[in-house]
């Protein structure tokens, strides 16, 4: 393993996939994220993605110049890989938790699909809200290459199979909103899954259940207390695999799902503010003490010290230096996070909650769609969701990032952009609660109708 002698910033982007790729003409990746810090930046963009803090990169800087004086470098990786693991449990107030870092939260979730799949036999994945999750979360759960190009570099066949994984594993969708994009009741989306596991259990198939604990526009579904049900229901044969890839909720109740004996998804991205692809997979001991082998071809995925001892065999040794730096920096955010008081993050919420409602009382062009979990979805007149896209874009090259743009859920749900609040911001208001908050939402929805009215 070579060794990372380029800048933190560039070791930040490696060992990810093709989506921290810089486009040479904007220095921006897809997500409208640069490769250095950007101070003069307005941000609304943690339902996507941020770009770097200055303290997180100076950690990276820390962990990467350890690695260039290493005697061992594969040694040090194994031995920070521990510590990354230790503090991510630490910042999330678990214990007694297996943690799986993973390059992405795509690619943790593929990383629980070969867990969940357990025994040999046939099983049945079922997705909840397909639309409401990452772009290859459908692929992942189905056991497929999410991808062109995996976390080691490897080109592969996005939707490709993926060797020794998921032959007799299938996949359906499960929709979460009725027609008009309205979410489903609790209590209807629970009797539909109680029937749909049943026949598949009556049918001899195991399954796999992906739920939402915080999707893209901020839905939960089905729910904390429907997933407790549904475990004590249905004891053998259901596996149960939580997106929480948004952060939003309560740290109380990842302790929940996963004492109920679920896995699931975190990211130190997103809300935190950590860089881009900074995913992991936690795991329950009962769970991972009867983790399968893992499939050959996870061995373009994931390395030997991301898994507990003795379950990386024919994996490639060491770790991933990259994922380890932006986990490394995400968890500096975190503990800025963790140290501030539920009175203050709860009012620092409610401020932005109305301030995004008063920006867009006065803007006529602009209509709030959906809110969720700290993430408003916001429509453009007239702008349907290829032009959200290029808006986006546009904006994001002029210091201006907002949550990418989700497509049309309903009649009632039309496309729209995403403004979200991070942890960094929060943060930042409870240290100085003044009218910044406000005043580059006003920045932003201004631009907005300005755009609106030119195009």
């Amino acid at each position: 393993m070579s060794r990372p002698g380029h800048p933190a910033a560039a070791l930040l982007r490696q060992d990810g996939d093709w989506r921290l790729e810089l486009d040479a003409a904007t220095g921006l990746d897809r997500y409208g994220c640069a490769l250095l810090p950007r101070a003069e930046e307005i941000s609304f963009s943690s339902s996507t993605a941020t770009n770097v803090s200055l303290e997180a990169l100076c950690a990276a800087e820390e962990m990467r110049c350890r690695m260039m004086a290493a005697a061992e470098l594969d040694a040090l990786l194994a031995e920070d890989a521990a510590a990354v693991k230790l503090d991510i449990l630490a910042a999330l107030g678990l214990t007694d938790v297996v943690v799986v870092p993973a390059a992405s939260g795509t690619v943790a979730t593929l990383l629980a699909t070969q867990v969940g799949l357990g025994q040999e036999g046939p099983a049945l994945a079922l997705l909840l809200g397909a639309a409401e999750s990452g772009s290859g979360i459908v692929l992942a759960a189905a056991g497929r290459h999410p991808g062109g190009r995996t976390p080691r570099g490897i080109a592969v066949e996005a939707g490709g199979a993926i060797a020794g994984l998921a032959d007799d594993l299938s996949l359906e969708e499960v929709a979460v909103r009725d027609g008009d994009g309205l979410p489903l009741p609790p209590d209807l989306l629970a009797k539909h899954l109680a029937e749909r596991i049943a026949a598949a259990r009556a049918a001899g198939r195991r399954v796999l259940l992906h739920v939402l604990e915080g999707s893209k526009t901020g839905l939960v579904a089905p729910g904390l207390a429907v997933v407790l049900d549904l475990k004590a229901r249905f004891a053998e044969g259901l596996e149960v695999i939580v997106d929480s890839c948004q952060m939003r909720g309560d740290p109380a109740d990842l302790a929940r799902y996963v004492a109920a004996g679920c896995m699931v998804v975190v990211t130190g991205s997103k809300f935190f503010g950590g860089p881009p692809l900074c995913g992991a997979l936690l795991l329950p001991p009962s769970v991972a003490g009867r983790m399968p082998p893992l499939a050959q071809g996870l061995g373009a995925y994931t390395w030997r010290t991301d898994w507990p001892a003795g379950h990386g065999a024919g994996l490639p040794p060491g770790g991933n230096p990259g994922l380890l730096a932006r986990w490394r920096a995400a968890l500096v955010e975190m503990a800025a996070f963790g140290r501030l008081q539920r009175p203050a993050i709860e009012a620092a919420q409610c401020a932005f909650a109305e301030a995004v409602r008063q920006a867009v009382a006065g803007a006529p062009e602009l209509s709030l769609v959906g809110e969720g979990s700290g993430i408003f979805t916001l429509a453009v007149d007239g702008l349907g969701l290829e032009a959200l896209r290029r808006l986006h874009r546009h904006l994001a090259r002029r210091n201006c990032l907002l949550g990418q743009p989700v497509a049309a859920l309903g009649a009632l749900r039309p496309a729209g952009l995403r403004l979200a609040v991070s942890a960094r911001q929060i943060g930042r208001f409870c240290a100085d609660p003044g009218d910044w908050l406000a005043a580059d939402l006003a920045i932003v929805v201004a631009k907005l109708r300005l755009i609106q009215r030119d195009s």
